[in-house]
């Protein structure tokens, strides 16, 4: 790695990738021992791995509802994220790979990545689709019940890029931004807005409108923006079947 890094760029510290497993007993009476499937257990890849437009070779989602798909085929998480949740957790060695994203990278954060933000990625080409909002599994992946609740609240949540060109990515590939045309929409901006409980904020519309969300975004927006009793209750993602 370079000594020093130029702000328009990041490295690669780490690429993780995994199917869905089923975890627990449909039997257990604790929340964190029930029956559960999903593919945040992200494994390490040290190869170079294709990138599609719907999510990297060997890696797949278990909700398709609410995870994968074209504008949420990458979950990218700062490294500079880490030595907070080490001390905050009591968790010295957590790893990379840790927050369930397909790529840790180096340099950036939500607070300086901007939605439609573009980039170059090996012989790809990602673009910065919305705020990762956080849920209950990642309760389940460390035992820790308000867990997903202190990611949304601290902001460090990650970030999900769609794919623009497809092609292959490794380890040691370095991230360069080419292009920036929402300097004004940061990725920690969006999400704050977005579970925001103030209501008639002119932004609200103008992100209604932003063409680079994805429209599920647009929608909540602009449900946000036309009624000012808009409520939306998050405990269903943040907790789900955790609460018991």
């Amino acid at each position: 790695m370079p000594e020093t890094i130029p702000p328009n760029t990041a490295q690669i510290l780490g690429i993780f990738a995994s199917l869905p497993k089923t975890y627990g007993s449909p039997s257990a009476s604790t929340w964190h021992q029930k029956q559960w499937t999903s593919a945040i257990h992200k494994q390490p890849v040290h190869q170079p791995i294709q990138l599609s437009q719907e999510n990297l070779q060997g890696d797949a989602q278990a909700d398709l509802k609410n995870h994968g798909g074209p504008h949420r085929a990458l979950l990218l998480y700062s490294s500079t994220h880490y030595p907070f949740w080490r001390k905050q957790l009591d968790r010295p060695t957590l790893p990379f790979g840790a927050f369930g994203e397909n790529i840790t990278v180096s340099n950036f954060t939500e607070k300086s990545i901007c939605i439609g933000d573009t980039f170059t990625l090996g012989s790809t080409i990602i673009q910065v689709s919305q705020p990762r909002p956080p849920c209950w599994k990642l309760a389940r992946l460390h035992r820790i019940k308000h867990l997903p609740t202190l990611v949304q609240e601290t902001g460090y949540a990650g970030w999900y890029c769609r794919v623009l060109q497809t092609g292959t990515i490794s380890p040691s590939d370095t991230l360069t931004l080419t292009d920036r045309p929402c300097p004004d929409w940061s990725i920690d901006k969006v999400a704050r807005l977005k579970y925001l409980p103030d209501k008639g904020l002119p932004e609200y519309t103008q992100l209604a409108l932003n063409q680079y969300l994805p429209p599920h975004i647009r929608d909540r927006f602009k449900a946000k923006a036309a009624n000012p009793n808009f409520t939306h209750d998050s405990a269903p993602r943040l907790v789900g079947p955790n609460e018991n």
